[in-house]
């Protein structure tokens, strides 16, 4: 965001006002979880008005003029996010650059906030800081009882899941017991990070394409968009290995009744379609027609399984297990075969102001992040979609040339 100077005593009186207003529970509660079962729950704490402050946001003024808006733009630092203790729910670093930049870097845990819920979050602080919030409650609620639906309505015990749930695999206690020495030190390739455009066209042509002359196929833009990035990746990922596609689907609007617009809980669920190896065998450097919309038909088949049964009973499957340790999302998308894809497109975030709107809004550069897409709005003021990818070093290189091979701008639509 870039606008006159903020006032650095606004951006936390205005915070502070936020937090007691619409989200109390940041500061009223932190996070616990039990060693033995795993399990973990909020509970109240008590600290001081000025401790609790002084821990969930701090504001600092950079002098320096070499980091500016552009150089913040390039290298979305890492050092702009704050580091937050384990059992702390929140935390908040205003940045004001000497070009009068206001960089806001937000670390909250993921349970609590889902990207809806966030720009939710900063939505609301805008309209606290240039004094447009409503004195009357705002209507954001974080009751969990409207997500998990109740048999009893004396014990609020959660319907058994009786469904297959192929998004999550069950992990034996033995199993994890016996990994964690290894998964702590085991090393990775070093990963990196890049943002690859699609303009307005572009995605009308990846749609066309994939068609094949269909008038209302039954897959969308972003299902082409994915379908399109798994290829890429997965060639240039060079393994011979079929590809689960994890992909995030917000369910606010799909439970029966929808959840409350203003519902900032996490609400995300992890949609899976599996690729058989031959998909990515071609030797083009870009899918065929009907690879494509092949590919798009098993996502968009994914995400419409997610009606109001199925998703009740994944949350009773995850409300009731006993351990949470023991079951985790079935994709291995980290240096190995599999892909994750989330979308923050169409949420709210450019509607987020302190005075400008957003010029970037996304994570930062992430020290050690493989086989994760997050779908953007355009960034510097861009119309179309930016696809911003994970990925090991080497295989970003090749995802490079490939990109740079198949330019959508020389595709003949069939």
């Amino acid at each position: 965001m870039r606008t006159s100077r903020y006032d650095p005593r606004k951006l936390e009186k205005t915070f502070w006002r936020l937090l007691q207003q619409d989200f109390p529970y940041f500061l009223n509660g932190e996070r616990r979880q039990d060693e033995l079962t795993g399990a973990f729950w909020l509970r109240p704490r008590k600290l001081g008005d000025v401790d609790q402050l002084e821990q969930l946001i701090a504001v600092e003024t950079l002098q320096d003029p070499s980091v500016s808006l552009e150089e913040a733009l390039e290298s979305t630092p890492a050092a702009f996010v704050p580091t937050r203790p384990v059992n702390q729910l929140l935390a908040v670093k205003c940045s004001l650059l000497a070009d009068g930049t206001l960089v806001v870097g937000v670390n909250v845990d993921h349970c609590l906030l889902d990207a809806t819920g966030l720009f939710l979050f900063m939505r609301q602080w805008g309209l606290h800081y240039r004094c447009l919030a409503s004195s009357t409650h705002s209507g954001i609620t974080h009751d969990r009882s409207q997500l998990i639906q109740s048999n009893d309505d004396q014990q609020h015990t959660p319907f058994e899941s009786t469904l297959l749930h192929p998004e999550y695999k069950r992990v034996d206690r033995l199993s994890i017991q016996q990994l964690l020495p290894a998964s702590k030190s085991s090393s990775k390739g070093a990963t990196t990070q890049r943002i690859f455009h699609f303009s307005p066209m572009d995605l009308r042509l990846l749609k066309k394409f994939a068609a094949r002359g269909e008038a209302a196929p039954t897959f969308s833009t972003l299902d082409c968009v994915t379908a399109l990035l798994t290829w890429l990746i997965t060639r240039s990922r060079g393994h011979n290995q079929p590809v689960q596609v994890s992909t995030a689907v917000n369910v606010r609007r799909l439970l029966d009744p929808p959840l409350p617009e203003k519902f900032t809980g996490n609400a995300v669920f992890p949609a899976l379609s599996t690729h058989p190896a031959p998909t990515f065998q071609e030797r083009s450097s870009r899918p065929s027609a009907s690879v494509l919309g092949e590919m798009g038909q098993h996502i968009r088949q994914s995400i419409a399984k997610f009606n109001d049964v199925y998703i009740r009973d994944a949350i009773a499957l995850l409300a009731m297990h006993p351990d949470p340790r023991t079951l985790e999302a079935a994709t291995r998308f980290a240096f190995g075969p599999d892909l994750l894809f989330s979308s923050w497109r169409g949420l709210g975030a450019q509607d987020v102001s302190f005075g400008a709107g957003p010029v970037y809004v996304g994570p930062p550069t992430l020290p050690l992040c493989d086989g994760v897409v997050i779908l953007l709005e355009g960034t510097r003021g861009q119309s179309g979609l930016d696809a911003l990818v994970f990925l090991e070093d080497g295989a970003m290189r090749k995802l490079g040339g490939m990109w740079e091979a198949s330019a959508l701008s020389g595709w003949e639509v069939p």
